[in-house]
């Protein structure tokens, strides 16, 4: 068995001559003749050294992982993969496929390469098929395990594969395949590499901590509320059968799990999270389902959690009944407070799984790195180090005037505690930032004032960039965005219209709470805190909260003098003016909005809508 596994989904490379290698069998004639000739087809799992931030090899146990990741002794004390080759004559219909050669089964105690034997005719094109998934321990390809697997069940081809048993919080449930045609013939040399007919889904509660000491949750049920995929073809990757709706699954907790996490099925990544010694997270359930296509698709459910095993009684109902995307070979997760009152939902989609040699790795909320720097000045940031360093130079003093800054990939900063971008009006960005349709994701901020990824913005622009994940807590100037823009030029500037262009915020949180000792606690804003001489348009906000004692809205939290508003939308969002909490000015206007909490006199909001917006404003007491 494997002690320690080093290894990244499973990457199979197809190489002839040494790998495969096509030989002309000593009784059969030569190749003009149509005879067939002997092929070696070896499915290589090589060893790709992924390496966590911590410097070591991935450990097992953690919820991000797919099985072959997650594997570690106890996984391959219960089971074994199960690698099965088809070949098929690249000329037919495929919807009608018939085998060339009889299907070959393989089956192996640990995750290594395999060969296959089989006589090909050379010069002719070959649709070559490989499906891998799991089977019970001491599984052999002569007995029924050559068709029958711990959760799928094989046709007559691998045009018919079913599953048979779905499962939660199971990584065997995960499986690989690929289709790919090649022409057989001396010196063929061909990578090839599987890729999951799944998606893998993952909830986890950031809520342990406060939950009460005496519940804890032992068992959950999940529940479906449309039909999900139960049969697909590895020829073509299409899905041919689907099960039943409201469909439901069961898992069971370890005792006290809330004091116990490390006994849980995942006690790495998001379950090692801790907080004074306690652990504030914890996976509540994975699950792998066929995804229907490489395109994204919604689904909806519902989530029950006990405090029992018997499951009689309740601790927690949460319906998921916004449209959660998950998509072909990538991870969706959920994160939020699940077990108590006030669920606060991040939804995150990312592709750790689309390419099996790549990890997608977090800003650690420390490490610097200096970004890629033209002739002229202008910046190409890809990572969270980069980010973080152009945030220090700006905070440093550097205004990036006539400057450009442009996102080149998408950044997940981790959770991390985030220093905006301009600290303060001394150091403000006045720069042009380009996201390049790129997200920036996954980040907390804490400050007096001026709260987002960006502080205080003044010249310049900020274009074509998602915020995602981020939590926003300020006394003065918060949005997701930035906190605060304002333009600093005059009627006669050529310069005096900042523009913020094409910029969304979902699934965040923006809390401005009042300090007893300013006259604050206001403005708050989906997007951007304050506004002045900024141009905003086509911009979005959803799934958002915004908290402040007033002047909050759910784009702009107090759009003032010489601020336009245009093609903007905010959906599915909580505004709160919340004038209960104590506060050295009372009788202060609440200000609160779907769209902006105060306006000037000349705002137009004819071109921006509001969808599924609640605006509450809670009296002072």
């Amino acid at each position: 068995m494997i002690n320690t596994l080093r290894f990244k989904a499973l990457a199979f490379v197809l190489i002839a001559m040494s790998v495969i290698a096509c030989q002309k069998d000593a009784n059969v004639a030569g190749s003009n003749s149509g005879e067939e000739m002997l092929c070696t087809i070896e499915v290589l799992a090589p060893e790709l050294n992924i390496t966590r931030l911590d410097g070591d090899t991935q450990s097992g146990k953690n919820s991000a992982y797919g099985a072959i990741d997650y594997a570690d002794d106890k996984f391959w004390a219960e089971n074994d993969v199960r690698y099965t080759f088809e070949v098929y004559d690249a000329s037919e219909s495929y919807s009608n496929a018939k085998l060339v050669k009889a299907r070959m089964v393989n089956i192996l105690p640990e995750y290594a390469s395999t060969r296959f034997e089989l006589r090909l005719i050379p010069d002719r094109k070959y649709l070559f098929v490989v499906f891998a998934d799991f089977v019970k321990e001491g599984s052999s390809a002569n007995d029924d395990q050559a068709t029958i697997g711990k959760h799928h069940t094989l046709g007559e081809t691998l045009a018919d594969i079913r599953v048979k048993e779905d499962g939660i919080n199971d990584e065997s449930c995960d499986a690989y395949f690929l289709a790919k045609e090649y022409v057989v013939g001396p010196n063929f040399l061909q990578k090839m590499t599987l890729t999951r007919p799944y998606a893998k889904l993952r909830l986890i509660a950031s809520d342990l901590t406060e939950m009460n000491s005496n519940r804890h949750p032992k068992a959950i049920r999940v529940t479906y509320e449309k039909a999900t995929p139960k049969s697909f073809s590895a020829l073509n990757g299409k899905i041919a059968a689907y099960g039943t709706e409201n469909e439901s699954f069961v898992s069971q907790f370890v005792d006290n799990i809330k004091d116990n996490v490390d006994k849980h099925y995942y006690n790495e990544g998001y379950d090692a999270l801790t907080e004074n010694g306690k652990h504030t997270h914890l996976t509540l359930f994975t699950d792998y389902i066929l995804a229907i296509s490489e395109e994204q698709t919604p689904i909806h459910f519902k989530v029950d959690i006990y405090e029992d095993e018997a499951m009689t009684q309740l601790i927690k109902t949460t319906e998921f009944d916004t449209e959660i995307p998950i998509q072909r070979n990538h991870l969706t997760t959920v994160i939020g407070n699940v077990h108590t009152t006030g669920s606060d939902i991040v939804i995150d989609i990312n592709d750790n799984f689309e390419n099996p040699e790549y990890v997608v790795s977090m800003w650690d909320g420390i490490s610097v790195e200096e970004p890629e720097i033209d002739a002229e000045g202008n910046l190409s940031i890809s990572n969270g180090e980069q980010l973080a360093w152009f945030a220090n130079d700006v905070n440093s003093g550097t205004d990036y005037r006539h400057k450009s800054v442009t996102l080149t990939k998408d950044i997940n900063l981790g959770g991390a505690m985030w220093t905006p971008i301009g600290e303060g009006s001394k150091f403000a960005f006045d720069g042009d930032f380009d996201g390049a349709g790129h997200t920036i994701s996954n980040f907390a901020v804490s400050t007096e004032s001026g709260a987002g990824l960006f502080g205080f913005v003044g010249f310049g622009s900020i274009k074509n960039v998602t915020v995602k994940g981020a939590t926003i807590e300020t006394h003065h100037y918060g949005g997701a965005l930035a906190g605060y823009v304002q333009n600093p030029g005059t009627s006669n500037s050529a310069e005096r219209i900042t523009e913020i262009s094409n910029c969304h915020a979902k699934s965040i949180v923006v809390t401005v709470t009042p300090d007893a000792n300013l006259d604050n606690g206001d403005k708050a804003g989906g997007l951007i805190g304050y506004t002045v001489r900024a141009n905003v348009s086509g911009c979005r906000v959803s799934n958002a909260k915004i908290t402040a004692y007033r002047d909050c809205g759910g784009l702009i939290g107090h759009a003032n003098s010489d601020t336009t508003v245009s093609n903007c939308s905010v959906s599915n969002s909580d505004v709160v003016a919340d004038q209960s909490v104590e506060y050295c000015e009372a009788g202060k206007e609440a200000n609160a909005d779907a769209i902006v909490g105060r306006k000037h006199s000349n705002l137009d909001l004819s071109t921006s809508a509001a969808t599924g917006v609640n605006v509450t404003v809670i009296p002072a007491e």
